[in-house]
């Protein structure tokens, strides 16, 4: 996908931590899935990131970070300048993720 970057910077029993870079205007998000318990948290290295979830809208920056266990509602992450990010979760999906986010 034009405009971001991903790659797998450790995993572990299950646990991934992905690096994160979005260009502005770029969007990424999270969302519930049936059977999906997994704990999901990210941590904004640099840049700054609009959050919707619902109908509320709020701005995470640099050293901030969010975190859902599980997710039950969509949360949209839109790149307000160049940011970067690590993406943190309990549960392996990297393989499946970066095969996605080529298409």
């Amino acid at each position: 996908m034009k405009g971001l970057q991903i790659s797998l910077i450790a995993s572990g029993d299950g646990t991934e931590v992905i690096y994160h870079r979005l260009e502005p205007g770029i969007m990424w998000g999270i969302e519930p899935q049936k059977g999906w318990e997994a704990l999901e948290y990210l941590c904004v290295l640099s840049g700054e990131l609009i959050l919707r979830s619902g109908h509320e809208t709020k701005t995470i920056k640099t050293g901030d970070s969010f975190y859902r266990a599980p997710v039950v509602e969509h949360h949209v992450f839109e790149a307000a300048d160049t940011t970067e990010f690590l993406y943190v979760t309990s549960r392996p999906v990297f393989f499946h993720y970066s095969k996605v986010t080529k298409e």
